[in-house]
């Protein structure tokens, strides 16, 4: 008997040995990774590029300075190499950009700077030639050059960086006025070298002239010389000396040069009367006054 009770009291702590309870503990450590990976934090604590490698424009630091000296390394107008991604930044990775076929950003992508810094990086070509559909900073540079020197408007708004119409016009025109044959309208390398040389000339502040040949100022020096010769001719006229050996009026008798001529041929000695022996009274010459004339003694 006793030794079935035995049996019976060691069977019932079997059941109490089983710690289940402590299994679920390791469970709850699981739940605690998450707290473990803080990536927004990471990305966060750098302001020169995102997660993805990019660097956009208002960053700075040692990233951003890495590629503004690149960019001037292969004559990009990146401006100063100061480390900070501003619009002179800007302007030179998106001329890049065009560069290597890539739509313009205002930030520059990993895939962006791994070209810049390989071996077959395009330097900067400043005289790349540009046509109709092009769109992008070189457009909107080659606006500018015509917008100050008159060819493409008076409205700042038409530098909008897309080769249309009105830049294909006014480039037409900058071609006929400087003979920049074939007169095409599209901006082939010729046509940029002299944009560049005179939007140059205008940066150091001196005047740019047309050629005199062309339409526009060709008529302006034309017509003035031809205006101005008679002008002082004119005054000649009335100063014009008299000739001496002709007179102004052969009748006038009083011309010195002809003295010998009276004023009556006749009768020199009485101009009034012409025949000296012919009395003025021809019916009674010698027949005086008759004081005892009835008719004027009555009057008496």
């Amino acid at each position: 008997m006793t030794s079935d009770n035995q049996t019976i009291v060691t069977a019932t702590p079997a059941v109490t040995a089983t710690p289940a309870p402590t299994a679920t503990a390791t469970v709850a450590t699981v739940t605690a990774k998450p707290t473990a990976t803080p990536k927004p934090t990471s990305s966060g604590s750098t302001s020169t590029s995102t997660d993805d490698g990019r660097i956009s424009k208002g960053a700075s630091g040692s990233s951003v300075r890495k590629m503004q000296k690149r960019l001037s390394e292969l004559g990009y107008p990146v401006g100063k190499v100061d480390g900070v991604f501003g619009d002179n930044t800007l302007v030179a990775v998106h001329l890049f950009q065009f560069a290597i076929g890539y739509t313009q950003r205002s930030y520059a992508s990993s895939a962006m700077l791994d070209k810049l810094y390989g071996k077959n990086a395009p330097a900067y070509d400043r005289f790349m030639a540009l046509e109709a559909g092009d769109k992008g900073e070189p457009v909107k540079i080659l606006q500018q050059m015509l917008f100050d020197l008159g060819y493409l408007g008076k409205d700042e708004k038409e530098i909008d960086g897309s080769y249309g119409k009105r830049t294909t016009a006014a480039v037409k025109a900058f071609q006929t006025d400087w003979k920049l044959e074939p007169i095409t309208g599209e901006a082939d390398k010729a046509t940029m070298e002299k944009l560049c040389e005179l939007a140059d000339l205008l940066a150091a502040g001196k005047p740019v002239v047309k050629p005199s040949g062309t339409p526009t100022t060709a008529p302006t020096p034309t017509e003035v010389p031809e205006v101005t010769p008679p002008t002082p001719e004119e005054p000649e006229d009335p100063e014009k000396p008299e000739d001496p050996e002709k007179p102004e009026n052969p009748e006038n008798p009083e011309n010195p040069e002809n003295p010998e001529k009276p004023e009556n041929p006749e009768n020199p000695e009485n101009p009034e009367n012409p025949d000296p022996e012919k009395p003025e009274n021809p019916e009674n010459p010698e027949k005086p006054e008759d004081p005892e004339d009835p008719a004027t003694s009555s009057d008496l």
